[in-house]
């Protein structure tokens, strides 16, 4: 009976999904028909504008996109707007070069005033890690009496960078050193342990005439390890990083949402 019951939901599911898609391509045909059957140049422009914004609306960024590049005669709109939409959907895409530049196309009385240019563009300062620009503007446009305000203030504008080379290179040159560095002392410790063990059967099995155990047993996993700690900690400090800098991206994205719902 579960069985039956989860197919029929599902079957549901897909169904509405199926006829959500099929409505949505019918409003995109019937725009473009109107495109096509329109000589007026800023009634087309409008048209596209309108089929952009059904398209982002449902997640075809690229699409929308493609559209808004369609538009040749800018005299007859907004091109502010059109800028914006551009970069948004760029933004959407995870393309933050290009909505930066696009962005930049906009003056900075309405990129740095007007509510929905100013969000989007604290968002994109944000993912291309532009904190000291994001944080003096989120500053800036803060009400002294907010209660944001302090919040912002102790905002870091960077992180605490750990350079896989140098940790690389610390492994190289006494292994566990490189996990320490990165801030792993366990898998430090255990590194020094494991080089120590080995390292001790390589010579107890050499002293005691057992050349191939010694290599087999003691040598080759100690040679292993060097290479693999050196590669591990490569690897931690980037993981490091990366964690770092998405802990920050959500403290400011947080501050940037309670920040413009107050702005007014």
């Amino acid at each position: 009976m579960k069985i039956f019951l989860t197919i029929i939901i599902t079957s549901c599911i897909l169904n509405s999904f199926a006829q959500k898609e099929q409505d949505m391509n019918k409003e995109l045909l019937s725009i473009e028909y109107s495109i096509w059957n329109t000589h007026d140049n800023k009634e087309v422009s409008n048209l596209i504008l309108m089929k952009a914004q059904k398209l982002t609306d449902n997640g075809f960024f690229n699409e929308a996109i493609n559209e808004l590049n369609r538009i040749k005669d800018r005299s007859s709109i907004d091109t502010n707007e059109l800028f914006y939409k551009i970069s948004l959907n760029n933004f959407m895409l995870g393309d933050y070069n290009n909505a930066y530049n696009k962005m930049l196309d906009i003056p900075d009385s309405l990129r740095l005033h007007e509510k929905d240019y100013l969000t989007l563009w604290l968002f994109i300062l944000n993912e291309m890690n532009k904190w000291n620009e994001c944080k003096q503007l989120m500053l800036t446009i803060a009400d002294t009496s907010s209660v944001r305000r302090p919040e912002t203030e102790e905002l870091p504008v960077g992180i605490k960078y750990k350079s896989p080379i140098k940790a690389k290179h610390l492994s190289g040159f006494f292994p566990g050193m490189g996990q320490f560095y990165t801030g792993y002392p366990l898998k430090g410790t255990s590194s020094i342990v494991l080089h120590a063990a080995f390292c001790l059967i390589t010579v107890e099995s050499i002293l005691s005439g057992m050349y191939i155990t010694g290599i087999v047993y003691g040598l080759y996993p100690v040679a292993r390890l060097y290479l693999g700690g050196k590669h591990n900690s490569y690897n931690l400090a980037e993981a490091k990083n990366s964690k770092q800098v998405l802990r920050l991206k959500k403290q400011y994205q947080s501050n940037i949402q309670l920040l413009m719902e107050k702005y007014n």
